[in-house]
């Protein structure tokens, strides 16, 4: 991105403290049998790395261990060392009490490379909250979420609306395992401004949290009628 007359480089992460395997923990088994685990504990963080980097300041002095991320309201920081390299302190994007077990997190992709200010993610499998869906802002550093009882939702993902104007004008899609067999799963269809339900389609169908493994032909009329 570029701001000021100035080019960044700019990482939007959701980073683990130790190595997971994530297929272990999200699998259908699992879930109708309530197990949960204490390793998804990610945390949303932000690098930026300045790409004009010369050898002064506009006023001429030495820039080694000055901030060179000059962008109003953002807190990561890239300090130039005395051997050249350049230290990156990251931005958190969440406050502690919304990020504590997000993961997969997705973006409206037109927004990709571009600055934005929402992203979506999934909270699954964890002893300490309910699984839900989140909508997240990282300007306020806050979200709003969907849950239902008994529910496992899917990484969630945008789909944006026919001549949308605003980054979150569109809708989320997640499939949604039933933890109690004798229920069916669902497709799942969030307005993403409000994160309100506007439909969804129950299925009999084979169902991961990453997806489904039949035809999605009944989903996708729906789909069509709600954008």
């Amino acid at each position: 991105m570029t701001n000021g007359g100035q080019r960044y480089l700019v990482v939007d992460m959701c980073c683990h403290k130790e190595i997971i395997l994530l297929e272990g923990p999200l699998v259908l088994d699992n879930a109708r049998k309530g197990i949960t685990t204490n390793k998804i504990n990610p945390t949303f963080l932000r690098f930026v790395m300045p790409l004009d980097i010369s050898e002064s300041t506009e006023t001429g002095l030495n820039i080694t261990e000055q901030n060179l991320v000059n962008i109003g309201g953002w807190e990561a920081t890239a300090v130039m060392q005395n051997d050249g390299s350049v230290f990156l302190t990251p931005e958190c994007l969440l406050k502690k009490e919304f990020s504590g077990t997000l993961e997969m997190p997705r973006i409206n992709y037109k927004y990709n490379g571009r600055k934005h200010r929402y992203f979506y993610a999934m909270s699954v499998f964890t002893p300490h909250c309910d699984d839900h869906l989140m909508k997240c802002d990282n300007i306020t550093k806050t979200g709003i979420t969907w849950f239902e009882e008994g529910c496992t939702p899917s990484e969630p993902v945008f789909v944006e609306r026919p001549g949308a104007t605003e980054e979150d004008d569109g809708i989320i899609l997640s499939t949604v395992i039933n933890k109690d067999p004798n229920k069916s799963v669902y497709l799942l269809i969030l307005d993403a401004k409000t994160f309100k339900e506007l439909a969804r389609a129950e299925v009999e169908a084979q169902f991961t949290v990453r997806g489904v493994t039949q035809s999605l032909t009944k989903f996708n009329h729906i789909v069509s009628a709600v954008t």
